[in-house]
């Protein structure tokens, strides 16, 4: 019962979200946050969060650029989600566990990650990039590009939105891994980070001409794990930026087929 319930409060409010944004003509961060009268503080190394009383949003100094402007639009999420309509969600939430605050913040967050991701990459132009690039990773660098997000936001914004196991890695040229994304679907594609992949590896034989796709098969290197699980996996190296975004279980050639993308979320 819950369950339907939660799937129903999580629909609702995306879609809420996307309305709301669509009205400011789909703002970015620091000109969304001044239009709905929200202070940001980016000065000091505290803990990203959002003050309900004081209108304020609080970003880590250490952060960078584009990851500011992810966590500001979480932010900006958490204050939709507490705020709209003298605080409904809120309510709802209430009402499917009235005796937990704990569950209550869980789901919150739940919906509220979806819901920057949503705010960062707005669902036109993740659909208009859906519809004419068919590969994940050209779709990922493209959407980087639009939205002036990380590979990785690009990465999970897709994976998020995917109703098949999604997951995937950052590297630099020289095998480090920065980070990685994945969906829920199946925690075994989530690799890690901060790691560096061996020489052997085929992620490091491929030949990643700049912006082109990729394909090939490989084990997904771990960080910690020596499990070998190998997938279909495609890849592309951005060559601006000096990174290789991969896709564990793609679609591994054009005569494959592709996935359907979007989800309830979409």
């Amino acid at each position: 019962m819950n369950e339907r319930l939660l799937h129903s409060l999580g629909k609702d409010f995306l879609d809420y979200l996307h309305e709301w944004h669509a009205v400011t003509g789909y703002l970015p961060f620091q000109e969304l946050a001044a239009a709905e009268d929200l202070k940001v503080d980016d000065t000091a190394d505290i803990e990203d969060q959002y003050i309900k009383p004081k209108r304020l949003i609080l970003l880590n100094r250490n952060q960078g650029v584009r990851r500011k402007r992810f966590t500001g639009m979480h932010e900006i999420a958490h204050h939709v989600f507490k705020t709209s309509e003298d605080g409904r969600f809120v309510r709802e939430l209430e009402r499917i566990f009235p005796g937990s605050l704990d569950a209550r913040r869980e789901f919150e967050e739940v919906f509220v990650e979806l819901g920057g991701f949503q705010l960062l990459i707005p669902r036109p132009t993740f659909l208009e990039v859906c519809a004419n690039y068919e590969d994940d990773a050209k779709r990922a660098q493209i959407l980087a590009i639009k939205a002036g997000c990380s590979l990785a936001a690009a990465g999970q914004r897709i994976a998020l939105d995917a109703t098949r196991p999604v997951g995937g890695i950052i590297l630099d040229t020289n095998g480090f891994v920065s980070d990685f994304f994945v969906n829920q679907i199946k925690k075994h594609l989530r690799a890690g980070r901060h790691f560096v992949i061996d020489d052997s590896h085929p992620i490091r034989q491929a030949p990643f001409k700049p912006n082109e796709v990729e394909y090939f098969k490989a084990t997904i290197p771990y960080k910690f794990s020596r499990k070998k699980y190998a997938r279909y996996m495609q890849g592309l190296y951005d060559e601006k930026r000096g990174q290789i975004i991969v896709f564990f279980n793609a679609p591994h050639s054009k005569k494959r087929g592709y996935h359907s993308l979007f989800s309830d979320f979409a």
